[in-house]
């Protein structure tokens, strides 16, 4: 494991076990999992969210799909939560199903529908039952995902969230999906690899860590879950 001061290369953390489901933080807290997620967020605060040369926010995102990028990201987001950051959850998985969509907020509503120009305030939601996390949903599936990245109001979105929230983390889609992971993981300025045990081939994986490296966007670390 490199220093907090290593912020460019990928970071081996701690092998996550992910439980029985995509929030095995608040439904199971004293479970192994959840005490290694909690280790994730801590490790993460120092690393990126805390440290000089970071930034609040971080992109997820794995080589190819089924990985379990929606549900670190779910995952993290209630830690980090839990001890009292102010933190934004961002679904922008634009092609499948989240572990987001298990908040049950927004409906049709959501983070497509707002970048496309359907007016109105940012689909920002607050949750009752886990305070100090707000989600913004994916909404309904856009058709041209890409085309809604590269206008620029993404990226003023973050920037605004950036004056709210201290951890905002964004879902993305796979790498073998669409290249929508280089443009939010350059907008969020880092990334979280997640990877699965003796599922990611090795060859998907350095691709993904090159491709960010080519494009400027800073590994934060890298993260192998157990789905067994």
């Amino acid at each position: 494991m490199t220093t907090p001061n290593d912020l460019t290369g990928s970071t081996a953390l701690p092998q996550l076990t992910l439980g029985d489901g995509p929030s095995v933080v608040l439904c199971d807290p004293h479970a192994r999992g959840a005490e290694q997620f909690r280790a994730l967020r801590n490790t993460l605060a120092l690393r990126w969210f805390k440290h000089p040369e970071g930034a609040r926010t971080l992109a997820v995102v794995s080589p190819t799909e089924h990985e379990g990028q929606g549900a670190i990201a779910a995952n993290l987001g209630i830690a980090f939560a839990q001890v009292g950051y102010q933190t934004l959850l961002i679904d922008a998985d634009m092609g499948a199903s989240s572990p987001h969509r298990s908040f049950n907020v927004g409906g049709n509503l959501g983070l497509a529908g707002y970048l496309a120009g359907a007016g109105g305030d940012v689909p920002l939601y607050g949750l009752d039952s886990i305070p100090n996390l707000a989600v913004i949903p994916l909404g309904d599936v856009p058709i041209n995902p890409q085309d809604l990245l590269v206008g620029g109001i993404f990226q003023n979105l973050l920037n605004d969230a950036r004056q709210r929230f201290e951890v905002i983390l964004i879902n993305t889609q796979p790498m073998s999906v669409a290249g929508d992971y280089l443009l939010i993981g350059a907008d969020a300025e880092g990334v979280l690899i997640v990877t699965v045990n003796g599922q990611t081939r090795a060859r998907d994986a350095e691709k993904l860590a090159n491709d960010c490296r080519e494009f400027g966007i800073r590994i934060v670390g890298a993260v192998m879950l157990d789905l067994a």
